[in-house]
């Protein structure tokens, strides 16, 4: 946390010492999700932005927060070229997933994406209510698990796991 406070802090500074002009579109993931929430923290210790709206200027927060439906949706987006989204928050295993795409197909989707900074430190939690003998990855053979839906990186993470584990689960998709 302190790293992250740092960071943010000397990006403040740096932005501070500019006059801004224009927003940064920034996609996150769904409006109750976290990193719709860390956007939203992070607006309220940035500057906000002069914009000119009828011969008015106003203030408008530093980002522009757009909720999406998660780290799938976020890495399609942020590579087209033509899209006004400068900045996208995606779970890291799916960024490495794509970026292995690339590398499998021959193709650059990745190539001009950069990681600005760790916000989040994600993890997959495997969950099972008390006494229902699910106690490893190997126990959920022949059961159903939630993964997510394909617009979110839980989806991409928890397919290869079960391609990767040959555990035979029955994948069933949820939203958040």
């Amino acid at each position: 946390m302190k790293k992250f406070t740092a960071i943010l802090f000397l990006t403040i500074a740096f932005l501070g010492a500019q006059k801004i002009q224009a927003q940064i579109q920034v996609l996150t993931g769904t409006e109750k999700g976290t990193y719709f929430q860390l956007a939203n923290d992070m607006n309220k210790l940035l500057p906000t932005v002069e914009k000119v709206k009828r011969n008015d200027t106003v203030q408008v927060p530093f980002l522009d927060i757009r909720s999406t439906s998660g780290s799938s949706f976020n890495f399609e987006i942020i590579t087209q070229k033509d899209h006004p989204a400068k900045v996208a928050i995606m779970q890291l295993d799916y960024l490495l997933l794509m970026k292995n795409d690339d590398m499998m197909k021959g193709t650059k989707k990745t190539a001009d994406l950069a990681i600005l900074m760790p916000l989040n430190v994600e993890d997959i939690h495997l969950v099972s209510k008390k006494g229902n003998k699910i106690h490893s990855l190997a126990d959920l053979d022949d059961k159903i698990v939630a993964i997510g839906n394909k617009a979110e990186g839980t989806y991409s993470t928890a397919t290869y796991i079960h391609n990767e584990s040959k555990v035979e689960w029955t994948s069933k998709n949820i939203s958040t």
